[in-house]
């Protein structure tokens, strides 16, 4: 991927905000599968 190589050409600042961008959109497809966990543990009387 190359990201030890691009690492060195950031600032702190933009390392903090490329993982902070990272973890937002892990956090949504953690929340999408959950909820879809929910679904199929929850059956079709769930919605």
């Amino acid at each position: 991927m190359g990201f030890d190589d691009q690492i060195q050409t950031l600032s702190v600042a933009e390392i903090q905000a490329q993982l902070q961008a990272e973890i937002e959109e892990h956090t949504l497809q953690i929340k999408a599968l959950q909820q879809q966990l929910a679904a199929i543990k929850g059956g079709s009387s769930n919605g």
